[in-house]
């Protein structure tokens, strides 16, 4: 009836309802405070979490990553890294079984924290990952709850917001991935993504030869690169993206944050199991990350809603919806030639040759994932083609499956686990391809039907 910007604006006019009239029902502390901000027993400072106010919901709900961990047995540790521009992105770690273990680290998506990988109790891919015997680490990103903080900037200033994914990939990772090396004694990772996690990965892996060198194994949970054809409720901004002032205007000139007062709303008020509304909330996520959510522990949904919907910045939002509008992977379009000309020297955005990637890969990708259309992803496979080890296509998989579905141990985590064995015990009795065996391959094999390599 409107159309697709109508329908947009009606999106975005609801969130701002919603956040309008429930901004007062849960609160963040002011991250400037230094102050914990969680009542549940936060150590070493500010680590993130909620101020409780309703005491009749599961502690979960207001948990940080580093009292997830804990709440599942296992000992957290909390470490700050400083990147050369100056963010101050914490970081958590599963205390490993023993010393020079293997590492293992994972790097959540988009508007997500490291909480996401620890909602689903010992069954979270993070603690399977240390039942293994690996040394697990999770990564944050500038902008989100656990990234507040920088060596001369405010989150009160504009200019602390002035980040993409771009610079998440080119060098938040980097130092994270260096610091995690440092504090192990290791030379190389294993590094896990999910959606904007693992474009990150690809970005990065494909421009930095020596971050490329560090990663023993990139597995990419619902893979994300071009996005052409992704569809639901992030679609719908790509008809924004020629009225760049009237998405800074909707979504905010600077944090684009939900905000976690809402977020926490719904989960404790809206989404419970016995909740009238719960069907907003199931089509809600459907509408984002793609229709049938029977894969989800229902039970631990208002946990999985309240860790959601973390802040980032407007310009990341804007970065993705200038990939869907434009169809390639490019650095952020600052929308004249003589803006482009002052950041990159050129009139038009760079574009990221990920084909250069030489990183061994595991794709896991899902039929009924709105965000990852499998038409992206068979582009993707033939663009890092020599690159990949396996791919693993799950039909009913969402957006959400790979780091919350009840089948994911059995379906993800069991052959990723394998094959990083492989790569641990020196590829015994797993056979790898060369690079040049792989482009040999590529052009005899029916990519179209061709999912597991």
């Amino acid at each position: 009836m409107y159309g697709l910007s109508g329908v947009c604006v009606l999106v975005v006019l609801w969130l701002v309802v919603v956040r309008a009239t429930f901004l007062g029902r849960f609160r963040r502390d002011d991250p400037e405070s230094g102050v914990s901000r969680s009542n549940h027993g936060n150590q070493g400072g500010n680590q993130g979490g909620y101020t409780r106010i309703d005491a009749d919901v599961d502690p979960e709900c207001f948990m940080n990553s580093s009292q997830l961990i804990a709440d599942n047995g296992y000992i957290p540790e909390t470490h700050s890294v400083t990147t050369e521009d100056g963010y101050i992105l914490q970081i958590f770690r599963v205390r490993p079984k023993k010393e020079k273990s293997p590492v293992a680290f994972l790097q959540h998506g988009l508007t997500s924290s490291s909480d996401t990988f620890l909602l689903n109790l010992r069954s979270s891919f993070p603690f399977i990952l240390h039942e293994q015997g690996y040394d697990v680490w999770l990564g944050n990103v500038r902008g989100n709850i656990y990234c507040m903080n920088h060596t001369s900037l405010s989150p009160q200033d504009k200019e602390f917001w002035d980040f993409s994914f771009q610079e998440m990939g080119e060098i938040d990772l980097p130092a994270m991935v260096d610091y995690v090396l440092k504090v192990t004694g290791q030379k190389k990772i294993f590094y896990t993504g999910h959606s904007q996690g693992t474009e990150m990965g690809f970005l990065g892996f494909s421009s930095n030869p020596d971050l490329a060198s560090k990663i023993s194994l990139f597995t990419a949970l619902a893979p994300i690169a071009r996005i052409s054809y992704a569809k639901g409720l992030i679609a719908l901004l790509k008809e924004f993206v020629d009225l760049e002032g009237v998405l800074y205007w909707l979504l905010g000139n600077g944090q684009f944050d939900p905000p976690s007062e809402v977020a926490l709303y719904f989960a404790t008020k809206i989404c419970p199991e016995d909740a009238l509304t719960r069907g907003l909330c199931e089509t809600l996520d459907a509408l984002a990350s793609g229709f049938d959510i029977s894969n989800i522990n229902q039970t631990r949904y208002p946990i999985y809603r309240a860790h959601d919907d973390q802040s980032t910045s407007t310009k990341d939002i804007i970065h993705w919806a200038q990939l869907l509008r434009y169809k390639r992977v490019q650095k952020f379009d600052y929308g004249s030639g003589k803006a482009n000309m002052a950041r990159y020297n050129q009139t038009s955005p760079p574009l990221y040759d990920i084909s250069k990637m030489r990183v061994p890969t595991i794709l896991v990708a899902g039929g009924n994932d709105w965000l990852g259309d499998t038409r992206d992803v068979m582009w993707l496979i033939k663009t890092i083609y020599p690159s990949i080890v396996k791919v693993l296509f799950i039909d009913k998989y969402n957006h959400d499956d790979y780091v919350l579905g009840m089948d994911a141990p059995k379906q993800v985590y069991s052959p990723v686990l394998e094959i990083m064995g492989a790569f641990v015990n020196g590829s015994k009795g797993y056979q790898f391809l060369t690079n040049s065996e792989r482009m040999e391959r590529l052009g005899t094999v029916d990519l179209g039907s061709l999912w597991e390599f």
